[in-house]
């Protein structure tokens, strides 16, 4: 296994060379969460290619200290391939993400959809990215069974950070 550091923002702005092997996250606990996960579903299978999908699960909502409860999530991980930079994708994302009325107000707030670049590889590399605009991998991946179990079920011998998804 190696990661590979990116430096600056440059980097993360030009498209891969073979095509990019990602991880995409999928959630939603408002304005019909099932039918949320399947419309982004279909957006996003417009911009990735050979995707694969997880089946949808629910899941308790994650609230951070004082924060009000919120209804349960609706999530599923689609894995496939992109030819677009990573921040090319987290904007194809974020604009998925819009059209389907993602309000940014509160952060863990409720959402109709989110998307999240879980993990972003080229060539078999995990490309790794501490920019304030994009994190790769995904920060807190590995401690969410609703990313680490779909993307197990759709890609058994997946990788994140070294060590296998599957538990």
């Amino acid at each position: 296994d190696v990661d590979v550091t990116v430096g600056g923002l440059s980097k993360l702005l030009q498209p891969p060379k073979p095509a990019a092997e990602v991880v995409v996250g999928i959630g939603a606990n408002m304005d019909d969460p099932v039918t949320q996960v399947e419309i982004g579903a279909g957006k996003l299978a417009k911009v990735l290619e050979y995707e694969r999908m997880s089946r949808r699960r629910v899941t308790a909502a994650e609230v951070m200290p004082g924060q009000p409860s919120q209804p349960n999530y609706i999530n599923a991980v689609m894995v496939g391939y992109t030819t677009l930079s990573p921040l090319a994708l987290l904007r194809e994302l974020q604009r998925i993400e819009d059209e389907q009325g993602r309000v940014r107000e509160e952060r863990w707030g409720p959402r109709t959809l989110d998307l999240d670049l879980v993990s972003y590889k080229v060539a078999g590399k995990e490309i790794t990215s501490d920019d304030a605009n994009l994190m790769l991998p995904h920060p807190r991946a590995h401690e969410r069974s609703f990313v680490l179990e779909p993307w197990a079920e759709v890609d058994p011998w997946g990788m994140l950070s070294g060590k296998p998804v599957r538990r």
